[in-house]
């Protein structure tokens, strides 16, 4: 995108790949969509879907899976061409660079998708090793399958500052 270029914003994107549906409704799936953006929990065309994918059919917007997934698949390329998230690609190259062996993480766990605390074992180009400290299972991750500590500290002082607020 060049600097001439102009970012659309999300609701122009919902606007643009969904068609022929009242402005109100098409305002609410771009509000659910960029308060998620705003937490950071959009990474990939996933995330997109788990957000959407109930009002598309409770709207009648889409009728088949299939096409609920293609549609969250073009909102989300759009989402990467306008800055708005990171390609995938590139977010779990930034990820893996900011760990190292014996950094203690939380990973999901794949059994029960929970997560737990676990320490960096070895490090690949788009994979991490890693041992559940508190059981010693092992297992390998995606990047998108940790959260670094440090981060998950600052969110929970920005949390509490917000409820001192109210």
């Amino acid at each position: 995108m060049t600097d001439k270029t102009k970012r659309q914003d999300v609701q122009e994107i919902i606007e643009s790949n969904i068609k022929d549906v009242d402005l109100s409704i098409l305002a609410y799936l771009a509000t659910m969509l960029q308060d998620t953006l705003a937490e950071g929990q959009v990474r990939e065309i996933a995330d997109v879907y788990k957000i959407l994918q109930e009002s598309l059919f409770t709207y009648q917007i889409c009728k088949e899976d299939t096409e609920a997934y293609d549609l969250c698949q073009a909102i989300f390329q759009e989402l990467v061409k306008n800055k708005w998230a990171i390609d995938p690609d590139i977010a779990k190259k930034n990820i893996l660079k900011s760990v190292k062996v014996g950094d203690v993480v939380l990973g999901k766990y794949s059994e029960d998708e929970q997560w737990y605390v676990a320490k960096i074992n070895q490090l690949t180009d788009n994979e991490l090793h890693v041992t559940y400290t508190d059981y010693g299972n092992s297992e390998w991750l995606d990047p998108f399958c940790i959260q670094l500590i440090d981060k998950i500290q600052h969110q929970m002082k920005i949390m509490k500052l917000k409820q001192k607020k109210m």
